[in-house]
C-alpha cells in the first residue's frame, strides 16, 4: 500500500489522531486547497481518511471525508446526528446506519467512513494481536450500512479486558456446554482474558489460540465477572448483522475506488458476519462487497478466503483472487413480515462457482493498494492473474503468494474437496492428487 501518509510530519499527525477519539472533537482536513478534479479529490479524501481514522478503537465508527450521514438508533425515526462531522469518532451501538455520499467533484464530495465491527472476535485477542481485534469496514460512497441486529440480540462488547486465572486444568470449549467441541486444554495457572459470560452464569468466554473459547467459571480462581456482557447463542455485536446498499455505476476516474464496502479481518482470525441475510465467515480475509445492477450482491476476495453459509451443506468457499456474483437480493414486495422498505432486502446465494478475477477487475481493485497502510489490519496485494496453457485451452491462474494470509488453509480446502476442483485448478501452488 502507498506510504504517502507517512510523509506527513509526525508531530502534526499524532495530536489529531489522539484528539479525534475525544467526544465532540473534529479533525480539520489536511488539504489546504479545494480539489479541482477527480484524481485530486481522491488523493485529498484518502489522505483525510487516514488522518482522521487511523488507529480506530474497537466498536467505533469514524467520519473520514465528506459527506457521511449517521442516524441514531434509539429514536424510531432515526434522526441524523448533526454533530457527526469529519474526524468524529462514535460508538456503533448508538447508531442505526452510516451512509457515505456519492462522488461529486464539483462540490469536493466523496463520502468515506471507517468502522471497527467486533463481530464474534473475542476482545482478549488484543493481548495477542498488533492491531485491534475486530473487522475493519471501509465505506466508499455511494454506500450505506444499516444495522440488522435485533434489539433483543444485541450485546455491547466490553472495553476493559478481564484477566482470569485457571485454578484447575480445564478443557476449553467452542460453546458453553460440556458436550461442545474441545478446542484445547488450559493448564492450571494460565491467565486468559475474558470478555463475556454465558446466560446461565456458569461459563466465561475467553480468547484462546486466536479464537473464542469457553471455560467453566468454577475452574477459575475467584473473580468478579459482574461487568462482563451476557453472550448467548444468538447474541450479536453492533453491526455484526447489517444491510448493504451501494451505487452500481463506474468510478468517475481510474484512481477512485468503486462504491462499496471493504471488510478486513485480522490475519489468523475468523470472523462471522451476516450481510443482507447471508451468513459470512472471513478467514484472514480482505473482501470487497457491492451491489450490481439487477440487485446482485457481489463479493471480491482480495486475500484470505470468504465462506458463505459456513458450517452448512450449502457453504461456498471463495479464495483470494476470485469473485462471486450468485447472490440475488429479494424484491421488497416478497418479504414476509418485514416493513417492505427497500433498505431491508435480503439475498439468497444459489448455484454458480467463484470466478477468477478478470484483468479489468484486478485493475479496478488495485486502487485499494494505494490507501495508507495505517488503516489496515495487514498489508495486502491484489492477486495477479496470468494465463497458462491447459487441457481444453488456456486457464486463468491466480497467483497467491505462499506467505499470504490463509494460503495453507486454501490449499488444504482444495485437497479436502471443500473447494471444487473447477476452482482449485486456477490456483498456482495447487497440485491435485494424481495430477
Amino acid at each position: 500500500m502507498n506510504r504517502r501518509f507517512h510523509l506527513v510530519l509526525v508531530g502534526l499527525l499524532a495530536l489529531p489522531l489522539v484528539l479525534a477519539g475525544l467526544p465532540g472533537w473534529t479533525v480539520v482536513s489536511a488539504q489546504g486547497n479545494q480539489p479541482r478534479n477527480c484524481p485530486q479529490l481522491v488523493r485529498a479524501a484518502e489522505d483525510d481518511l487516514a488522518l482522521n481514522c487511523a488507529n480506530l478503537t474497537g466498536n467505533t465508527a469514524c467520519y473520514g471525508y465528506q459527506e457521511v450521514v449517521a442516524r441514531f438508533a434509539a429514536d424510531p425515526a432515526h434522526p441524523v446526528d448533526e454533530d457527526f462531522l469529519p474526524g468524529s469518532w462514535v460508538v456503533l451501538q448508538d447508531y442505526s446506519s452510516f451512509s457515505a455520499a456519492a462522488m461529486d467533484v464539483a462540490k469536493a464530495v466523496w463520502g468515506l467512513a471507517a468502522l471497527n465491527v467486533q463481530a464474534n472476535i473475542p476482545r482478549g485477542l488484543a493481548e495477542e494481536l498488533p492491531v485491534d481485534p475486530s473487522v475493519l469496514f471501509l465505506l466508499f460512497g455511494e454506500a450505506t450500512v444499516e444495522s440488522a441486529v435485533p434489539e433483543d440480540a444485541l450485546y455491547v462488547p466490553t472495553e476493559a479486558l478481564l484477566p482470569v486465572t485457571v485454578e484447575t486444568e480445564t478443557a476449553v470449549k467452542a460453546a458453553p456446554d460440556t458436550a461442545a467441541e474441545t478446542l484445547g486444554s488450559a493448564a492450571a495457572g494460565l491467565t486468559l482474558y475474558a470478555d463475556g459470560i454465558s446466560p446461565d452464569g456458569e461459563w466465561v468466554r475467553v480468547a484462546f489460540e486466536m479464537q473464542a473459547g469457553w471455560v467453566p467459571l468454577g475452574d477459575l480462581f475467584a473473580v468478579d465477572v459482574t461487568g462482563l456482557p451476557e453472550i448467548g447463542p444468538d447474541s450479536l455485536s453492533p453491526m455484526q448483522s447489517f444491510y448493504l446498499r451501494t451505487g452500481s455505476g463506474a468510478p468517475q476516474c481510474n484512481q477512485a475506488t468503486p462504491a462499496g464496502l471493504l471488510m478486513q479481518a485480522p490475519a489468523g482470525v475468523r470472523a462471522d458476519l451476516i450481510l443482507d441475510g447471508v451468513p459470512l465467515r472471513l478467514n484472514s480475509a480482505t473482501v470487497f462487497a457491492r451491489i450490481l445492477p439487477g440487485d446482485v450482491l457481489k463479493f471480491q476476495v482480495i486475500s484470505g478466503f470468504l465462506t458463505l453459509y459456513p458450517d452448512t451443506p450449502n457453504e461456498v468457499i471463495i479464495p483470494a483472487g476470485f469473485s462471486y456474483s450468485a447472490c440475488q437480493l429479494t424484491p421488497p414486495d416478497l418479504l414476509d413480515g418485514w416493513d417492505d422498505d427497500p433498505n431491508d432486502q435480503i439475498a439468497f446465494c444459489e448455484g454458480g462457482l467463484p470466478v477468477p478475477f478478470s484483468n479489468p477487475e484486478r485493475q479496478e481493485l488495485q486502487v485499494l493498494e494505494r490507501l495508507p497502510d495505517n488503516l489496515f489490519r495487514y498489508d495486502f496485494r491484489v492477486p495477479r492473474v496470468t494465463r497458462a496453457s491447459g487441457v481444453g485451452g488456456p486457464i486463468d491462474k491466480i497467483e497467491i503468494p505462499p506467505d499470504s494470509p490463509a494460503y495453507d488453509e486454501i490449499i488444504r480446502n482444495c485437497d479436502l474437496g471443500r473447494i471444487p476442483p473447477a476452482v482449485c485448478q486456477h490456483l498456482t501452488g495447487y497440485y491435485p492428487a494424481g495430477g
